[in-house]
Order: C-alpha cells, then structure tokens, then sequence
C-alpha cells in the first residue's frame, strides 16, 4: 500500500486548483455543443421565423458566457473541502482519495496517465471515471516509497516543468 497524506503545499494546491477550473471548462464546452447547438438547430427547423432571432440570442450569450470564464483566473474559493487529504493505492489496484466530506475510489485500470509536476502527480482517468481528487504530493508520502509508486505507473507519466514556481 501507497499513501500521501497531509495538506498540499502552495505548489500542488495552485496545480490543483488550476486543474479543477480546466475541469469546470470543458463541462461548459460538453453543455454548449450537446445542448445549445442541437437546441438551436431544432429551433431554427422548426419553429416560427420570427423566433429565429432570440434563439441565436440564447446560444449566442450562452457562447459569451463560456468565453468570459476562458479570460477569468480561477475563482477566489475556498477548497478546503475539496483538496484531498489523503490519497492510498492498495495492492489489489484500487485507489482511493479522501477529502474533508468525500471518498473517491478509482481502480488503476482506470488511469490514463499521471502528471509529473516535480513537486507532486496529479492523475488522469479516462472519460468515465474523471475525478481531480487524486494529487499527491511527493513530501507527504506516509507509507512505501515514490519509487513504487513510479513503478505503478510506469509507462504513463508524463514530467512536465510546473511553471507555478
């Protein structure tokens, strides 16, 4: 068994923060193009002429709204009960990450790939099993090594240099 436990530095809560606002992004984009357009293209076949114009309007601030958030930092926001505070790899490949009012359990199976930030990982899932609750930082590892956890994921991390510094 793997585990990090304690509370991130300013490093991995930065990463972690900026990682949820990307998350909060692409769940605007998903609503835009699976609703809002579908939406207007029924609209605009079948409905009045005369209505054409106001749903343009609908889709067209919806689109306004979704590119002000790609211009705004990510929000001043208390994470205290979002940042996970401890993350644990069991040997049977199941994982779990607990916050102040959460678990989350995931599978390794599961993993797309893991960030290497040089203070931290930050996990990818694959499509179905998204989650940002899994970050570990290096130094709060309580239990067996960085090195096996490296091994676990061996293959599928990714170094990338943490412009946060």
């Amino acid at each position: 068994m793997i585990k990090f436990e304690g509370s991130l530095s300013e490093t991995c809560y930065k990463f972690f923060v900026k990682a949820r606002f990307k998350y909060a992004i692409k769940g605007w984009l998903i609503v835009e193009i699976f609703f809002l357009c579908p939406f207007l293209t029924l609209a605009l076949l079948f409905d009045s002429p005369e209505w054409h114009i106001f749903y343009i309007c609908i889709v067209a601030v919806c689109s306004l709204g979704l590119g002000l958030l790609f211009l705004l930092p990510p929000l001043k926001y208390n994470y205290e009960n979002v940042v996970p505070k401890k993350v644990v790899f069991y040997e049977d490949g199941h994982m779990q990450a607990q916050t102040k009012n959460l678990k989350e359990h995931r599978t390794i199976d599961n993993v797309k790939y893991v960030v290497d930030f040089g203070e931290g990982y930050f996990i990818y899932f694959d499509w179905w099993h998204k989650s940002i609750s899994f970050i570990c930082q290096k130094d709060l590892v309580s239990e067996d090594s960085i090195e096996k956890f490296e091994k676990l994921f061996e293959g599928r991390i990714e170094r990338v240099q943490n412009k946060n510094k």
